[in-house]
């Protein structure tokens, strides 16, 4: 790989909670996401297994400064929601994740399977990027959307992660989309 680099993205799923209507995995932006990438049930074979990602990445050779990006559609609902845990704990990798949160803290720690270490480093910016959809997140969270988020990450608090507001001392950020 080339030093220029500075993270590899590994798209898990497609499949997401949320049906915004912007999504960029809607090639015409017309709100279809939710049809064209339905949430299937694990058993049905349509992506990678777990232990065939980690394969895959522990092909790149580790760097402590190159992490890999796991986004989605919704990558906390891979596996049934189990897989970002299982792959962390095959690869020597650091890692950051694109999330939209869909999972609560306790749900999505222990599915981490201890790994926690693997989306802390020392980075300008948190390895954990918590994405706000407003409508949709309001729409989920019945009116109370930015709060629930805003709830969720600081419960990562109780699981090991760093919570802060200067963004170069947290594992975890909000960014608004």
């Amino acid at each position: 790989l080339p030093d220029t680099l500075n993270y590899v993205g590994v798209f898990l799923t497609l499949e997401c909670n949320l049906s915004c209507s912007y999504c960029i995995n809607d090639p015409q932006q017309a709100g279809q996401r939710e049809i064209l990438f339905p949430i299937q049930a694990k058993s049905l074979r349509k992506s990678l297994t777990p232990t065939e990602w980690a394969q895959a990445l522990n092909r790149i050779p580790f760097r402590q400064d190159l992490p890999i990006t796991l986004q989605g559609g919704e990558p906390t609902l891979y596996w049934g929601s189990k897989g970002v845990g299982m792959i962390l704990s095959e690869t020597p990798h650091y890692f950051d994740l694109l999330t939209n949160f869909a999972l609560n803290p306790e749900v999505f720690a222990k599915n981490l399977n201890g790994q926690q270490r693997k989306l802390q480093r020392d980075a300008p910016y948190p390895s954990i990027r918590v994405s706000y959809h407003a409508e949709e997140m309001d729409r989920v969270w019945h009116g109370k959307g930015f709060a629930e988020l805003v709830n969720r990450c600081v419960a990562l608090r109780d699981y090991g992660f760093r919570v802060s507001p200067v963004k170069a001392e947290s594992d975890v950020g909000i960014y608004m989309v």
